[in-house]
């Protein structure tokens, strides 16, 4: 117990602990400020990379031909089924509708991360973009993240919805 210790002794532990309270500022402060601004800045620079990406996979980058191309057929559904976490996510009523995915984004925050969902036509939903907001209060922090919450967008579902299943019993 503290209550034993000599007053100098005592008095070293408080200096310690207020110390480590001022280490603490910083590092939730002036650390996480930074270090978000740093995502920030290379997020920026990765972005070119990114879109050129997209063309690509798309089949609209100009330097294999002048004619349209079709692309990767089905690239997002084979990276996501190919990713041991995604793919363990991933139904398999899902799979079709993930061959309309034409492109996957992240936006990073200080407090989290958004991706976002591109899909072409089709005909599980009317929305060209589904997002899908990840709250990580300690995101950048040493130890591990831990998720807060996680937001969808309103989905506005044609007939074929994928998150209704109908369940038939006999009798």
């Amino acid at each position: 117990p503290l209550a034993n210790l000599d007053p100098p002794v005592l008095d070293r532990i408080h200096r310690l602990q207020e110390l480590h309270e001022a280490q603490q500022r910083i590092l939730y402060t002036d650390y996480l400020r930074d270090r978000a601004a740093l995502e920030d800045e290379y997020n920026r620079r990765l972005d070119t990379f990114y879109q050129q990406r997209l063309l690509i996979v798309s089949g609209q980058d100009s330097i294999l031909s002048q004619e349209r191309q079709e692309g990767i057929p089905q690239f997002w559904l084979s990276v996501l089924t190919r990713h041991n976490v995604t793919a363990q996510a991933i139904e398999e009523d899902d799979l079709e509708c993930l061959t309309y995915l034409t492109n996957i984004s992240c936006y990073t925050r200080i407090d989290g991360f958004a991706l976002t969902f591109d899909f072409e036509e089709n005909p599980y939903f009317a929305n060209p973009q589904l997002v899908k907001d990840y709250t990580v209060p300690n995101l950048w922090l040493p130890h591990e993240p831990l998720l807060q919450s996680v937001q969808g967008c309103t989905i506005d579902w044609h007939t074929n919805n994928l998150s209704m299943h109908t369940v038939t019993k006999k009798q």
